[in-house]
């Protein structure tokens, strides 16, 4: 079984709400980070990181967008990562 919760964080006035995996009942464990591609943090990542700490690891999935956004408009990714 994995808990996971949401991990709040910001920079430069954004909110961002990553997800941290871990075991439920571990401690000391190995820790991942997983960082989403660009449309965001989505499906697969979740899925991945869920995995992950079902096979012993503390998984933060960060949200690098910020409030989980996820991008599906392809002309949105460029203005989102600044380019």
């Amino acid at each position: 079984m994995v808990t996971v919760r949401d991990l709040v964080y910001s920079h430069d006035g954004c909110e961002m709400r990553g997800l941290f995996h871990v075991p439920h009942g571990a401690s000391n464990l190995p820790g991942v980070l997983v960082v989403h591609g660009a449309h965001g943090l989505g499906d697969f990542i979740r899925a991945s990181s869920e995995r992950l700490s079902r096979e012993g690891y503390a998984v933060l999935a960060v949200d690098m967008w910020g409030g989980r956004k996820l991008l599906t408009d392809p002309t949105l990714i460029g203005p989102q990562r600044g380019a």
